[in-house]
Order: C-alpha cells, then sequence, then structure tokens
C-alpha cells in the first residue's frame, strides 16, 4: 500500500480514547493529558471521559476547555468504582470499534495513536502497546523507561511473571475485548487481569518498540505497591490464573512467593529493586516504528 493509500486508510479508521477521572486528579494535569490527546498527528475520533464519581468545578472547566480542541463525550458516575470498572463504562460507551486508553495526569507523545493505527488498520494485532517513559515534573527530566516485549510469542512468556503491556499506552479492537469480558471489578492488577484473558482468548498482542507516553511518577508509587493487605489480593487473581490454565502449578507458586517478598519490603528497597530489575534507565533513546514482522509468531 502507498502512502497516500496508507494516509487515507488511517484516515478512515475511526477511533475513541477512553479516559477515566476521579475527583483526586489535579484538573490541569486532566488537561495536559486530555491536551496531548488531541494534539497528535492522528487525533481520536472522540475522547471518552469518565468522571468516576462526583467531581469538583475544577474538573468541569477543564472538560469544557478540552471540547474546544476535540469532540467529548463526558460519562458521569454516580459512586467511585475505581479505575478498571470506570474504563469499562467508558469503553461501553465509546462509539467506535477501536478503543485507546490513556491515564488523567500522564502525556502521549505526538505521533503515539498515529504509529498504533499503522498496525491495527493492517489486521496484524488486536492489542498494541509501547513503552512508557517516567517523569518528574516535567516531561524528558528522566530516563526511565519502561520497556516491554515486542512480539506476540515474548508477550505471552513475559505474562507469565508480570503484565506484558503497559496499560495507558493500550490500543485494541472494541469486539476482542469485550470477548475477553473486559475490565474486572478490581482496584489493582485489572490490566494484567485482563490481558491474560484475552491471552486465552486468543487475541494477538503487539508492543511498538518505543516511547508512546510520558507518565507521571512519585515516590507515593512505591508504597502503593507494598503493605500486607495486597498479598490476599494478588494471590487470589494468580489463583484465578492457575485455574483458567494459564499457569502450571509451579509457575503459580513462584510467582506468589516472590510478589509477597516484593511487598513485604520497606519502600526503599521496593524502589531500588524496582529502578535496577524493572526498568531501564539512561537508555530512554527509541526506536523508530516496530516492522511489520513484529506482531507475527
Amino acid at each position: 500500500m502507498g502512502k497516500i493509500d496508507r494516509a487515507a486508510a488511517l484516515a478512515s479508521l475511526r477511533f475513541s480514547v477512553v479516559m477515566a477521572t476521579y475527583r483526586g486528579d489535579d484538573p490541569e494535569q486532566l488537561y495536559a493529558a486530555g491536551e496531548s490527546v488531541f494534539k497528535q498527528t492522528r487525533a481520536p475520533d472522540e475522547l471518552v471521559i469518565v468522571c468516576d464519581g462526583p467531581v469538583g468545578a475544577g474538573h468541569d472547566q477543564v472538560i469544557q476547555r478540552l471540547s474546544l480542541l476535540g469532540p467529548i463525550h463526558c460519562l458521569r458516575l454516580e459512586h467511585n468504582v475505581g479505575p478498571g470498572a470506570a474504563r469499562h463504562h467508558g469503553i461501553l460507551a465509546a462509539s467506535h470499534d477501536v478503543v485507546a486508553i490513556m491515564d488523567a495526569d500522564d502525556i502521549c507523545v505526538p505521533d503515539r495513536f498515529e504509529r498504533q493505527l499503522v498496525l491495527v488498520e493492517a489486521g496484524q494485532v488486536d492489542v498494541v502497546g509501547g513503552w512508557i517513559r517516567e517523569f518528574n515534573e516535567r516531561p524528558g527530566d528522566s530516563e526511565t523507561v519502561r520497556r516491554v516485549p515486542q512480539s506476540h510469542d515474548e508477550i505471552a512468556r513475559y505474562a507469565k511473571r508480570r503484565s506484558p503491556m503497559n496499560n495507558v499506552t493500550a490500543m485494541f479492537r472494541k469486539p476482542s475485548y469485550l470477548q475477553a469480558g473486559g475490565y474486572a471489578s478490581m482496584r489493582t492488577m485489572e490490566d494484567y487481569d485482563l490481558y491474560v484473558r484475552m491471552l486465552l482468548g486468543g487475541a494477538r498482542f503487539c508492543n511498538l518498540p518505543a516511547v508512546l507516553v510520558e507518565v507521571r511518577a512519585g515516590r507515593n508509587m512505591f508504597e502503593r505497591r507494598g503493605g500486607l493487605s495486597m498479598i490476599p489480593i494478588e494471590s487470589r487473581l494468580l489463583y484465578q490464573m492457575y485455574r483458567s490454565g494459564f499457569f502450571s502449578l509451579g509457575e503459580f507458586l513462584s510467582n506468589v512467593m516472590i510478589r509477597s517478598v516484593v511487598r513485604l519490603l520497606p519502600n526503599g528497597a521496593r524502589r531500588l529493586l524496582y529502578q535496577i530489575f524493572l526498568r531501564d534507565q539512561g537508555r530512554g533513546r527509541e526506536r523508530r516504528p516496530v516492522p511489520r514482522s513484529a506482531a507475527g509468531e
């Protein structure tokens, strides 16, 4: 397909972006996130903003400002249901069969959606994501990058240990999402749970070897990842994955043991482990778009 034909195909492939927000989000960060959604080389055909429970006047003002940048569909939930369930409401309300996920405090790189749509339009994948780069005050002030595996088979193997997708970068076909049952009503690890069920259902995955979203990081992110209370929640989810046939008994037991130890580490030790083993630092230069074979076997 020539460049002109490909550009026409991408322009005709309509898609929605779903972004959940709640009263605890900073309105100006919400605006920056929404602005980055619309200031794209290929902007979405709608942005579905899900207000997860009552929000303040600052949120309402931001939603009004964002409506000047592009089509907004605002969905207001009566009670706070958590990020996964709120996204699910937004996905059900989305007008189009291709849906991208975005968080209310992160920043899309300008060509994020164009890059992803190339693979979706070609019919190679059902789910496509990419890398994230963390920042503290402004994008570019850190080179901490979370790289995830590229091909479907690598993603399936990686999922045996942890979520193989950076959820905030995900774009997927809505029918594949619905076939897997969508986000479950849980307030943690809902993305890992979803992607395992989609893998079991036969969905094809790919990650672009490039930073697609700049994400806000802070010291409290390590505190949220710890604590005794997380162990039974995490263990129940891992047991469900074992019962579904995704894990062997040995894989289930080793996952529970390793994750429980990490949850019980002091915040400082968990932060160091996270930075050494779970992130690449100082090597944040991205490669250009993935070749067509990336989504293959």
